[in-house]
């Protein structure tokens, strides 16, 4: 009853863990998060999830949007401070990920245009993920719709110019790699090596004993090096499958020291790895004739887009690449664009649709806004709330606009067919992860734990277009946290319209086609779930009426009308009854439920936000 009830609900589902789950991958569709590389060389990045579970924790602490984009564009070059652990400067390392995990051809051998087209990559996504500008499109020539020239671009590419992403580029390394090794790492390794040496020598011993003269009769030209080695003082190495050549007598007590090795080795104290690019040489670039980087034009030098800094714009004075400088400028309170497209991305995933209809591009062949007085508010006010996103969602959702019904109206849809002008709240389809996630957790099955890497594949090895055979996908853990594969994306979450994760998305698709149908009605994710969910409410529930209200309230959070009850009974006892009768079905009262189950998860109030 009290007046702020519903502001509660809101500050209360704005603190738990979930919310920066739910908005982290919101958010990862702008930073066209992937866990490979795609294109060419579809290379498996396995130290890349640091930077989503960045995001998470970025969202959830409810980081000021200055900071979010600084530790984005130049978490590397913000220096420890001294009372900030170890394990914190790194994860602000990690969130420069967000430079490295785009797409990058690999296999081109030209060293050079390799580079230019991944500073091109980099460049468009940073200009249309925090400015909605397409500043990609002036790399052959000035602009054909808005005011930037190429001389511009080139300004601003030398700061990625003088960032270095891959490790090489001659040779087959996609991406820098920071090590970090935690606290004590040096004194752990130590002592870790003091007790692996006698485990080796006992094990190492043995074998020699026992079957160092049975192999080298095999091998007798490796046996003579190993002589050789060993003449030198220098360690004997074991072959491979040593045990092989130990008589059988002896084979237990080999395998009991190879054990006592293998145990400590899995002691063994790790350094953490992180995808992250780092400054290269600093270098100002000329103009690339129509985008020909062998044909120089005027000269440039690191600096900001005119339009916005003005025709005078001071160039950049870093001895370093200028990443944080282009942060900072970026995130200035006075800055016409970066505010704007924020809230802008916030309301398109909030209400379907943004005040600025392409919230990727504010540009002249972007939309104009459909209420621009609004937009210019709700920057403003972002701004003066510290750039709180937690904030600016209260906002949002305390506003009469957020809290209207979806009920349609003869008058609202003659005056605005589309909706444009919010007479109604949307009706919205959700997510193809939240589809996912809901079922798992319907059926009592969904793994709240967080962070970390579900990743079946190694470091830079190859995902083939079969991912899902070298992935699985059958566990409970949140969709935020299943890899995304480029060119192998998961079937379930390309169904429901996940978007394509080598190009920025701030506006998925919103599709309605009978594949997705026939998912709901085939996939084994809703047959195993709805299963489960079946299961659960016969276990619970003592009759098929206190089953019912149950599966609907947890479904689709209201209890059955009477028309549906009274069908869904009957066709209960049907379908029961003609199971019952076949001679291939051992539960007919567990299909029968799965069949319900099935069918309320697969319906449209279940799929879409009313």
């Amino acid at each position: 009853d009290s007046p702020r009830a519903f502001e509660r609900v809101i500050d209360r589902l704005l603190a738990t863990p979930q919310y920066g789950e739910r908005w982290g991958r919101h958010w990862l569709d702008v930073a066209r998060y992937a866990d490979s590389n795609g294109l060419d060389e579809n290379w498996a990045f396995e130290f890349i999830y640091r930077y989503r579970d960045w995001v998470i924790d970025a969202f959830n602490d409810d980081m000021p949007y200055p900071q979010f984009v600084a530790e984005q564009l130049a978490g590397d070059l913000i220096k420890q401070q001294p009372d900030e652990s170890l394990e914190d400067y790194m994860r602000r390392v990690s969130a420069a990920g967000f430079l490295s995990v785009g797409p990058k051809m690999i296999a081109d051998d030209d060293p050079m245009k390799k580079k230019m087209d991944i500073i091109d990559e980099q460049l468009n996504t940073v200009s249309q993920t925090f400015m909605g500008l397409t500043v990609g499109c002036a790399r052959c020539h000035d602009h054909k719709f808005d005011p930037i020239p190429t001389w511009d671009y080139y300004a601003m590419a030398s700061i990625f110019k003088s960032t270095k992403t891959m490790e090489h580029l001659r040779v087959v390394a996609p991406v820098s790699l920071h090590e970090f090794k935690p606290t004590g790492y040096k004194e752990s390794m130590a002592a870790y090596e003091a007790e692996l040496q006698p485990l080796l020598a006992a094990r190492d011993a043995f074998w020699i004993k026992h079957g160092r003269e049975n192999w080298a009769e095999k091998n007798q030209n490796a046996a003579q090096k190993a002589e050789k080695r060993m003449s030198e003082g220098k360690p004997f190495a074991l072959p491979k499958k040593p045990e092989k050549w130990i008589s059988a007598s002896k084979k237990d007590e080999f395998e009991r020291l190879a054990k006592a090795v293998r145990d400590h080795e899995a002691t063994k104290p790790q350094s953490v790895k992180v995808m992250a690019p780092t400054d290269g040489e600093i270098e100002d670039l000329k103009v690339s004739l129509r985008g020909n980087y062998l044909t120089k034009g005027a000269q440039t030098r690191r600096q900001f887009l005119r339009i916005i800094d003005g025709e005078e714009p001071k160039p950049i004075q870093t001895k370093q690449s200028g990443r944080l400088e282009l942060a900072r400028w970026i995130t200035k309170d006075d800055h016409p664009l970066t505010a704007r497209v924020l809230v802008n991305r916030v309301w398109r995933w909030r209400f379907g649709h943004g005040i600025v209809a392409t919230p990727d591009n504010f540009g002249r062949l972007g939309a104009r806004p459909t209420h621009p007085e609004l937009l210019d508010w709700l920057a403003t006010t972002f701004v003066s709330d510290g750039w709180s996103i937690k904030q600016l969602h209260k906002r949002m959702m305390l506003s009469a606009t957020y809290q209207m019904s979806t009920r349609y109206s003869d008058r609202g849809n003659e005056v605005d067919p589309e909706n444009r002008l919010l007479w109604r709240f949307p009706r919205l389809r959700l997510e193809a992860e939240v589809i996912r996630d809901s079922i798992l957790a319907v059926s009592g099955n969904l793994d709240m734990s967080m962070h970390g890497s579900m990743m079946g594949l190694k470091d830079r090895s190859y995902v083939t277009g079969t991912a899902s055979k070298q992935q699985r996908y059958d566990n409970p853990r949140r969709s935020v946290y299943q890899p995304v594969y480029r060119s192998a994306v998961y079937d379930v979450l390309t169904a429901f319209d996940f978007p394509d994760p080598a190009t920025p998305t701030g506006d998925r698709k919103n599709s309605v086609v009978a594949p997705q149908a026939l998912l709901m009605m085939n996939s084994p994710l809703v047959a195993d779930h709805s299963r489960r969910l079946a299961t659960l409410l016969l276990q619970q529930y003592d009759s098929d009426d206190a089953r019912l209200v149950a599966l609907f309230e947890r479904t689709v959070s209201r209890p059955p009308s009477e028309r549906e009850r009274t069908s869904i009974l009957f066709h209960l006892d049907e379908t029961e009854a003609l199971l019952t009768n076949s001679s291939e079905e051992t539960n007919p009262g567990l299909t029968a439920w799965q069949g319900i189950c099935r069918a309320v998860i697969s319906s449209n109030e279940f799929l879409y936000l009313d």
